[in-house]
């Protein structure tokens, strides 16, 4: 969960999505967007959910023939990006989920997180549960060196019938996340 933590701050500072096609087959295309380094040696797959004119929406995820563990993606997340939009939204259900909803003008990205964790007692019954809210602010300059392809392999029919925009989705959680919040927001307060 440390790779996870560190993807998730990373995508808290690093808060744009280049839509730019560099590669495709019939039945996938691969996108550079700027995920941290965290990642850069992984595979990562994406689907898009949506797209308008402010953004476009993306489920991404680790390669089938890779444990969750191993990639550091967990299940999954929601990542949403357009010009002046970051949102992540990750959900693990044993552990809770984090939400990062960044507003982007120029190269400031303003952003919230929230993170709910849920603690669970050895039987696996549900004891409690807590909520964290903090803001922050960043200012991000190089976010060349955070570009990474990820191959998108349902959704892309959505490309070419809706405005074009770019974004993206992501989700993700467990106790051990707010570490990562408090890494996120501490981060953000700092820069």
């Amino acid at each position: 969960m440390q790779r996870l933590s560190l993807l998730l701050t990373a995508l808290a500072t690093s808060v744009r999505v280049s839509a730019k096609s560099s590669s495709a087959t019939a039945n996938s295309t691969v996108i550079n967007v700027h995920l941290p380094s965290a990642v850069s040696s992984q595979a990562v797959m994406g689907s898009i959910m949506g797209v308008d004119a402010t953004a476009t929406s993306y489920f991404l995820t680790c390669p089938t023939s890779e444990s969750a563990v191993d990639c550091g993606l967990g299940d999954g997340f929601e990542f949403v990006e357009g010009p002046s939009v970051l949102e992540i939204h990750m959900t693990e259900e044993v552990f809770g989920t984090i939400d990062v909803s960044c507003g982007i003008a120029a190269n400031t990205a303003s952003c919230t997180t929230t993170l709910v964790t849920v603690d669970y007692d050895i039987q696996g019954t549900l004891t409690s549960s807590s909520t964290v809210t903090s803001s922050g602010s960043a200012v991000v300059t190089d976010i060349s060196s955070y570009t990474m392809p990820v191959t998108v392999t349902a959704g892309l029919d959505k490309l070419t019938t809706n405005s074009t925009s770019t974004a993206g989705v992501p989700r993700n959680t467990q106790n051990a996340m707010l570490a990562g919040a408090a890494a996120i927001i501490g981060g953000a307060l700092l820069i």
